[in-house]
């Protein structure tokens, strides 16, 4: 999908929400793989992975490796899901719950035996009022232009 620009990415929005419903409709699920590039500013300053999990009801799968690529850390991102967990006092199994998954799987999420869902990070950041750029720990790289990659 082509998405370097902001009308790129609304184009792709768009072709998701129409078909995101007809697929469904055939008792299939809708589901979207990242690459490092979801997660970096594109040329207008979007991240793509934000503007998919705000106005699609697309499904998503966090690949860690792309996360890797991206110069984040994965465990960064579940150690910041128990921290802000316990600041709430809440519980792997509430967690779980506001998830609609068991405690023993998010317990696997936090110690990264099992991929956090983009679904479930979506849902986590609603829960705590963060942005997935905070979670990601995403910082826009200012020297450069929007949706230009560092020199190789």
């Amino acid at each position: 999908a082509k998405f370097s620009t902001a009308e790129e990415v609304a184009q792709l929005v768009k072709n998701i929400n129409l078909y995101q419903p007809k697929i469904e409709a055939a008792g299939l699920q809708l589901h979207y793989h990242n690459h490092s590039r979801e997660f970096m500013p594109n040329r207008d300053g979007q991240i793509v992975e934000d503007v998919l999990a705000e106005q699609t009801k697309i499904l998503f799968q966090l690949d860690t490796f792309w996360v890797y690529n991206a110069g984040l850390r994965a465990v960064d991102v579940m150690e910041k899901f128990r921290d802000l967990r316990e600041d709430n006092d809440l519980t792997q199994e509430e967690v779980a719950k506001y998830l609609g998954t068991s405690q023993t799987m998010y317990a696997r999420y936090e110690r990264e035996a099992n991929e956090l869902p983009v679904r479930h990070l979506r849902v986590l950041c609603q829960l705590y009022n963060v942005s997935a750029d905070y979670i990601l720990d995403i910082k826009k790289d200012k020297k450069r232009e929007n949706g230009k990659i560092k020199d190789r």
